[in-house]
């Protein structure tokens, strides 16, 4: 809310012979009235003028103009319309407040105005996009009012061709997910069922709700997928050798195609993930260069840049507690492109006996069915700590 308020701070006498100096607002005499408006929500811009109509037979100068008000004249004499707005949004947590100063002859008057806290718009972004040639992932960051949120994916065609209102209806359709900070999502499938394409574009959409549940911003993040690297025409690893004890496995890695480097995800697991989840890992790491949630909690280890073949040990007493052994390989090309594509293998831990069988599996090729998918950090943290008492 916007608090004008005229008060005169020095006049002169009002009797017969000394009142031919006169300063009025709105045709008011300002000793008699406030005038209340309204600056709403922080925001700023002609939308949100207060227009003061000022008459006077002085000539009178303003004071006290600060940085986010725009007012249309800091001195005038006669009638002169007087244009005041927010310049800027007040985007903090606190209003804000000016008060100005009207003076001319030994007549003056304050405006104090009030600006009212912005709120900020509801709103929930993908950040840390991982794309393989055929599925995405990503986690969010939401402002601090979003209660919860709604997501899908559109390939380019459909972003083409739908118009906004169209998007908006399809969106309000889906489930609500109570946002939670540590969000991991991901998917193999576009919004309509199809299958993530290789070399292609698609927008992440996002509608976030705060507590009453008015929506805020629709939300759009373009996301490209890169082309996929068939054969020996890629950059990927193989896995051999491997072995497995009551406390831990090994096995060795050997560089394919035109693999220059490769950056490796491996431990026990007590369920398998898509492989997105894997490089999603391996990315956060990558760009952040220090151990994400996955690995303090899920005890796997990553190791990158390794130039040679190596063979790896995973020892742990969680183990015990484990259902699969995984491990992941990301190759990188010699200019330092990453490859399309994960190769890993998972092996199934059974309680009498260790299935010593492995798959190296390609995530094309992978016929296992997985859905739109979205991890409770909390939950998995929750988890993973039970596991360790």
């Amino acid at each position: 809310m916007v608090l004008v308020g005229l008060i005169p701070l020095m006049t002169t006498s009002c009797s017969d012979e000394d009142d031919e100096h006169y300063l009025t607002v709105n045709g008011t005499n300002a000793a008699e009235h406030t005038f209340p408006g309204m600056f709403a929500n922080g925001k700023s811009g002609i939308d949100y003028k207060q227009v003061f109509k000022i008459k006077s037979d002085v000539q009178w100068s303003l004071n006290g103009k600060v940085n986010w008000l725009n007012v249309s004249a800091t001195s005038g004499k006669g009638e002169v319309d007087l244009t005041i707005y927010p310049s800027s949004e007040n985007n903090s947590e606190s209003e804000r407040k000016v008060t100005l100063m009207l003076s001319g002859g030994d007549i003056s008057v304050s405006i104090d105005i009030i600006q009212e806290a912005g709120k900020p718009v509801c709103h929930v972004s993908p950040v840390n996009e991982v794309a393989l040639h055929d599925r995405i992932c990503w986690e969010y960051e939401a402002t601090s009012n979003v209660n919860d949120f709604q997501w899908f994916l559109l390939s380019q065609n459909s972003r083409d061709r739908l118009t906004e209102k169209e998007i908006l209806e399809l969106i309000s359709a889906e489930e609500k997910l109570k946002y939670k900070d540590g969000y991991i999502s991901f998917t193999p499938y576009d919004s309509e069922g199809y299958g993530i394409e290789e070399n292609s574009v698609y927008y992440l959409v996002t509608l976030a709700y705060d507590i009453e549940g008015i929506a805020g911003e629709l939300k759009y993040t373009r996301i490209e997928t890169p082309p996929y690297y068939d054969g020996d025409v890629d950059a990927y690893v193989s896995f051999y050798n491997f072995e497995v004890a009551t406390f831990g496995f090994s096995f060795d890695v050997y560089k394919e195609g035109y693999c220059d480097t490769y950056h490796l995800i491996y431990g026990g697991q007590d369920e398998i993930l898509d492989p997105a989840i894997y490089a999603f890992q391996i990315n956060y790491y990558l760009k952040h260069n220090k151990k994400h949630w996955f690995s303090e909690n899920w005890g796997l280890e990553i190791v990158t840049n390794y130039p040679n073949e190596h063979k790896f040990t995973y020892t742990s007493i969680d183990m015990l507690y484990r259902t699969y052994c995984i491990a992941y390989g990301w190759g990188v090309f010699k200019n330092g492109e990453l490859s399309s594509d994960l190769i890993g293998f998972q092996n199934l831990i059974n309680e009498e006996e260790y299935d010593e069988e492995y798959i190296v599996q390609r995530s094309r090729n992978n016929e296992v069915s997985t859905g739109a998918f979205i991890i409770d950090r909390s939950k998995e943290e929750m988890k993973a700590n039970k596991l360790r008492k």
